[in-house]
């Protein structure tokens, strides 16, 4: 009886104990269920608050930040423009050194052809000039030169310029002459007495008008039966009294019968430059050669 009892009295602890330990497990499970959703509507409230501030934040710096913006792009553009102006400052500076040194390698190539012709005119007497003065509205009709009657020029000497003949003195002052270019679109203002170094005899006839059409010298009233042909070349026959013989003025590009059929009429490519004149040489026809003609 007593063993019977003990055994009861066991199995009444155990049973006590596992329900001990199912209560205490349970009342932990909903103590931690609880503290989690404690710590996670705290973790909500905490992130809810947050962004409000930031939303509010963003909502007072949105002026600002504009404000800052607009200010940048206006920094930017300003500075965009300075560097703009001083590249083209820096592109005009750089055009105009190039056209500088354009131009003086063009009035030096043509300073070392008046000094070769000089060579060339080693038989004449000649002075040198500098054009001074060339209008645009006569461009290519006349210019003026810094020599005159000081240095021995007269009316109706030949004027000289890269190689050939390109104009006559048609005014002189002391110290300046006016020359009326072979170019010049006036009528009757250009008369230059001239041959043709034919295979024969020498053809003769008048340097009389530029065609501006072509860019050559018109050569007129030449024998109807000289032998003409092209390539052939033309210089002066100092036939004019005043203006020396054999000074170069073209070559011979086309010939045909004039309209009124009893001359000839040629077409003269020019040797010496027309358009950039710049340094020039005046042929005087010395004495010596006045009495040997």
């Amino acid at each position: 009886m007593n063993l019977l009892e003990g055994r009861m009295r066991m199995n009444r602890f155990f049973n006590n104990k596992r329900l001990l330990f199912v209560v205490v497990t349970i009342v932990l499970l909903i103590g931690l269920t609880t503290f989690s959703l404690l710590v996670g509507n705290q973790n909500t409230v905490s992130s809810t608050g947050t962004e409000t501030m930031s939303w509010f934040n963003r909502l007072l710096s949105a002026p600002a930040n504009a404000i800052s913006n607009v200010t940048n792009s206006i920094n930017h553009l300003v500075n965009t423009y300075q560097e703009n102006e001083e590249l083209k400052k820096n592109m005009d500076n750089y055009f105009s050194l190039q056209l500088k040194q354009e131009a003086l390698e063009k009035e030096n190539a043509a300073l070392k052809h008046e000094l070769q012709l000089k060579k060339d005119l080693s038989d004449y007497t000649t002075v040198s000039a500098t054009v001074i003065s060339r209008s645009p509205d006569t461009w290519f009709n006349q210019l003026v030169i810094n020599v005159g009657q000081d240095n021995g020029l007269e009316i109706g000497m030949l004027m000289m310029s890269n190689g050939g003949v390109v104009g006559r003195v048609s005014e002189v002052s002391a110290t300046t002459a006016k020359v009326m270019l072979l170019t010049t679109a006036q009528e009757n203002s250009i008369s230059i007495s001239s041959v043709i170094q034919t295979q024969k005899d020498g053809a003769y006839g008048v340097i009389s008008r530029y065609d501006n059409a072509t860019k050559r010298f018109i050569m007129s009233n030449i024998d109807l039966n000289a032998d003409v042909q092209p390539n052939q070349t033309v210089s002066t026959s100092g036939l004019s009294g005043i203006a020396p013989s054999a000074l170069p003025v073209g070559v011979v590009e086309s010939v045909k019968v004039d309209d009124s059929g009893l001359f000839k009429e040629a077409s003269i490519k020019p040797y010496g430059e027309l358009h950039d004149i710049y340094y020039v040489t005046i042929v005087k026809r010395s004495s010596e050669k006045v009495q040997n003609e």
